[in-house]
């Protein structure tokens, strides 16, 4: 070299001469030379441009907008993740505010109005508006106020409408929804269905924690406690069943009629006992237990070290139950977990691998996630995911992964190969 230390000489390779040749020919016509594998391309203007679908149109058009807010307008925390102002980390905080503004159409209605109406000047207000600047301002919230207004004023024909509005296992809606049900019923019958722990009025009763918390509030107010007239209920459904006390609190505050159908259980166990309190309304203070029964089983607790263990208790449970009562058939059994897809491939690999037939025990998987189940319908959901993305490599050769699609194609697995190496050979990203 020139500094006299000996550099080696690597034979320079065909694809590295036509990279050469190609930074020369960029230089001459003035273009970078260089551009990180996976950043788009940048307008005339400098600034990244976005590929629009219809799908992701209220996110690019967050994009544009945020482009236009000045920096002093901006939080320190929007304006540290749009600094570079690279498209893909525009695109992850447009679509995060975007769902953000989804939250708010439902639970937050009148703070949109009020943004669009102009009384706020922060950030997300002049975002909001920038969106809606063009017109389209056909939102949930606005449609939702439109229906109330073409009710109210009489507007809406009810020969063309349904006959009645039917809702079954809901156990929460938010105020946005029962908004609209409750007008609708000024036209038609609308139904809903609930199922309520308690036949007594439930709405004022308190958590041991929420009493602990009020009286810290008034510790230093000379009026007595029974003066707070803080009611606890029954313990356990004062803990948790908040959401469900809010949710009927709300529902007793419109106008509707109410049809109450509540069963007691007839046996004694502990179960019964226990749903009995909570029907009731009774809360049993002390330690002695309202039911004694040494062989009760009718509520347990396991402690199991891993999810395989659980179902492997489940399994050996069940066995029990079916020994024990002779007239107990699966189709009675129902079993609930809080999230079913972690714990789907447990539950085929004990309740599945059972040799001997007297240990097999026929089940079935609800409310499992509708692409697991069906290999059609996954590349099909798969497909449609293609019209927002930038069809990534990945992307395709995933889609060619799947039966129905390589059949229709008349791809086999030699090809699949072949394009996969053309694809990596052209260096398509």
């Amino acid at each position: 070299g020139a500094d006299g230390v000996f550099v080696p000489v690597v034979p320079e390779t065909q694809k590295a001469r036509r990279r050469r040749t190609q930074v020369k020919k960029r230089k001459a016509e003035g273009r970078r030379s260089t551009r990180r594998r996976g950043r788009p391309k940048k307008g005339a203007d400098g600034e990244w441009v976005a590929k629009e679908s219809t799908e992701v149109k209220m996110v690019t058009k967050a994009m544009s907008k945020e482009a236009e807010l000045s920096d002093e307008n901006r939080r320190n925390m929007l304006h540290t993740a749009l600094v570079d102002q690279y498209q893909l980390k525009l695109y992850q905080v447009s679509k995060k505010i975007v769902d953000t503004f989804d939250q708010y159409l439902v639970f937050r209605p009148e703070m949109i109005f009020s943004w669009e109406a102009g009384r706020a000047d922060h950030w997300q207000a002049k975002l909001w508006r920038g969106l809606v600047s063009d017109g389209d301002n056909l939102h949930r919230a606005r449609l939702m106020e439109t229906l109330i207004q073409k009710i109210r004023n009489k507007e809406v024909e009810i020969d063309n409408f349904f006959e009645r509005i039917s809702i079954f296992g809901i156990s929460y809606l938010p105020d946005f929804h029962l908004q609209v049900f409750s007008e609708l019923s000024r036209m038609i019958t609308v139904n809903l269905f609930l199922m309520n722990p308690c036949r007594e009025y439930w709405a004022d009763i308190v958590s041991d924690r929420g009493i602990k918390k009020i009286k810290g509030r008034y510790e230093d107010e000379p009026f007595p406690e029974d003066s707070l007239h803080l009611e606890r209920g029954n313990r356990l459904l004062a803990s948790m069943g908040l959401m469900g006390k809010n949710f009927f609190s709300r529902i007793n505050e419109f106008d509707c009629e109410t049809i109450e159908k509540f069963e007691a259980w007839d046996d004694e166990s502990l179960l019964s006992t226990l749903h009995g309190d909570i029907l009731s309304l009774i809360d049993r203070p002390g330690s002695k237990p309202a039911h004694e029964a040494p062989y009760d089983r009718s509520i347990q607790f396991h402690s199991c070290h891993s999810p395989m263990r659980e179902i492997e208790v489940l399994h050996d449970n069940i066995l029990a139950m079916f020994e024990e009562n002779s007239k107990l058939l699966p189709k009675d059994i129902i079993v609930m977990t809080p999230d079913i897809e972690s714990y789907a491939p447990f539950i085929h690999s004990i309740f599945d691998t059972q040799n001997d037939a007297a240990l097999w025990i026929p089940y079935s998987i609800a409310d499992q996630n509708i692409r697991k189940n069906s290999r059609v319908i996954d590349g099909f959901l798969s497909l449609l995911d293609l019209c927002g993305s930038r069809f990534g490599n990945a992307q395709v050769l995933l889609l060619l992964e799947f039966p129905a699609i390589r059949e229709k194609f008349g791809l086999t697995d030699t090809d699949l190969k072949k394009i996969e190496f053309w694809i990596r050979d052209t260096h398509i990203c």
